[in-house]
């Protein structure tokens, strides 16, 4: 069986540029997140990704950190029997897959080169098509899925990344207390960081200038003077 998308922003060869704000790229990723969850997908299971450098490779990498999945990434130019080893030694259950690729040589067909990798794979129990480049695509009825179908149905789920990072919103601001104004001579006391005995004024209780007159005499022998 063959699918063909039509019809759907971002297939026909071309892709449109898509630009996500940080919160909706997150919510792209907890969306995916649940439609691997609903597949079976856990912590610990692996996931292919047979996918060109884009928006949904990182959408996928994030659904795979928010479930603890492992991450296995493929490509699109390896032999079937390369990527049959793979996702067999790597225990893959799902992949994420483009319907087709469009290299400098042509349009390379990713799902078909897939499907005659899975027929030795029985532990693969889904796979994901991302719309890539329009034409006819092999199709298991049951397993086969498109990606923004999934995404569409599913509400985000998976932890929050990071506290205040779902949010366009910022955090607010701690107040900090406005720094006072010192109109102190800083030369009429110590330093800081003075805790030892360093030269300088003595008080008078302790002897005041001529105690300090003495040390430097009982420290210094006269050929230093």
């Amino acid at each position: 069986m063959t699918a063909e998308l039509t019809g759907v922003p971002g297939v026909g060869g071309i892709r449109p540029a898509e630009i996500l704000d940080h919160a909706q790229l997150l919510d792209q990723g907890r969306r995916a997140a649940g439609a691997l969850a609903r597949r079976g997908i856990g912590e610990g299971d692996a996931v292919a990704v047979l996918l060109p450098i884009g928006l949904e490779s990182v959408v996928a990498t994030l659904a795979c950190g928010s479930l603890d999945a492992r991450r296995l990434t493929l490509a699109a130019g390896d032999p079937v029997h390369v990527l049959r080893e793979r996702l067999q030694s790597s225990g893959v259950r799902l992949v994420i897959t483009a319907d087709n690729c469009r290299e400098e040589d042509g349009v390379v067909p990713v799902k078909a080169r897939l499907d005659r990798a899975l027929r030795d794979c029985p532990g693969v129990r889904g796979v994901l098509v991302v719309p890539q480049v329009a034409g006819p695509v092999p199709w298991s009825p049951g397993r086969d899925h498109w990606w923004h179908e999934a995404l569409a149905t599913e509400p985000p789920v998976g932890r929050p990344y990071a506290e205040g990072m779902s949010s366009t919103t910022p955090p607010p601001r701690r107040q900090q207390k406005p720094p006072s104004l010192i109109f102190d001579d800083p030369l009429t006391g110590p330093s800081a960081d003075d805790s030892d005995e360093g030269w300088g004024e003595q008080p008078a209780e302790l002897g005041g200038s001529a105690a300090d007159l003495r040390r430097f005499l009982d420290d210094k022998p006269p050929h230093h003077l």
